[in-house]
């Protein structure tokens, strides 16, 4: 346990020491060569930002979809409770029966 944590901290440390770095280096580029075609480098972030938005619409999608269900799974599972039917009740259903018959 304490070893993951020390190696998780390690990492997320490394990761924040390395950002500045490569922020740097990406600032210093100036056209990228994709597909054989020489595209400026705000055109190519701008079209990895598009694709971070889509997949960040398809992620939201389906961890909704899945809390959905988590949600669904862990409820009780709704059920209606029978009530135990007294005479009032009963005098009443048979009145009902009465006027539905042959007497109408």
């Amino acid at each position: 346990m304490s070893a993951g944590v020390f190696l998780g901290v390690t990492l997320g440390v490394a990761v924040v020491l390395f950002v500045p770095v490569f922020i740097f280096n990406l600032s210093r580029i100036e056209a990228l060569e994709v597909a054989g075609e020489t595209i400026p480098v705000s055109l190519f972030f701008d079209q990895l930002g598009a694709l971070f938005w889509g997949t960040a619409i398809i992620a939201l999608a389906f961890t909704s979809l899945m809390t959905g269900l988590f949600v669904m799974a862990a409820g009780a599972t709704i059920r209606p409770r029978s009530q135990p039917v007294g005479k009032e009740d009963a005098l009443v259903h048979l009145t009902v029966l009465r006027l539905s018959g042959s007497e109408r």
